[in-house]
């Protein structure tokens, strides 16, 4: 999966929430041909996912939140959306969300799919594995009509989950505040935590 990834390729893989494409967030090329799968526009933003907590202040800016906010949230069911580094700090391609100063990032309750983000050795943009506005994968043959347009398919059998996908959640105020901005997986626990 991360030599596919760094080929530029993009990848099927299964996540805590539902089955995702995923592809280098630091290839252009790559997040582009993402979009082309998956039927999307170009203006809507896509999230990333990290391998470990430590990873996600590369990306976004943590440094206002409080010690172990993000421990308490992740790894889990959560995108959390951040104020995006930019430069070679954020180590994310231009083409990722140009124009959009917030980030999602995930870190996916997924061993594989934080695996394949540590051996890519960087975060991978990731969508869900459908066409834009289709109904989210929980199996891999759900979307077996895109499986040619992906370099990789892994087949993680099926995720047992509500086809919510993740609670995002906007950690990006200064002020400690948050808000849902879509309410996923586990969301009134989420909340709870954040209170």
């Amino acid at each position: 999966a991360a030599a596919a990834l760094r080929r530029g390729g993009v990848i099927a893989v299964p996540t805590d929430t539902i089955y995702g494409f995923a592809a280098s967030a630091a290839n252009g090329d790559a997040v582009r041909r993402l979009y082309e799968i998956k039927g999307r526009r170009a203006g809507v933003p896509l999230a990333i996912a990290v391998g470990d907590v430590r990873d996600v202040g590369t990306y976004g800016d943590d440094g206002h939140l409080r010690e172990g906010a993000l421990a308490r949230l992740l790894p889990g069911p959560t995108t959390v959306l951040l104020r995006r580094r930019r430069g070679d700090a954020g180590r994310a391609t231009p083409e990722l969300n140009p124009g959009v100063d917030l980030i999602g990032i995930r870190v996916p309750a997924h061993d594989f799919v934080r695996e394949v983000c540590r051996a890519h050795g960087g975060a991978i943009a990731l969508t869900s594995a459908n066409r834009s506005g289709e109904t989210s994968a929980t199996a891999a043959e759900e979307f077996a009509e895109l499986w040619d347009a992906c370099d990789e398919v892994f087949d993680g059998g099926a995720i047992p989950a509500k086809r919510l996908g993740s609670t995002i959640v906007d950690l990006s105020s200064r002020a400690n505040d948050f808000a849902i901005v879509r309410a996923g997986e586990r969301c009134d626990e989420l909340v709870r935590v954040l209170e």
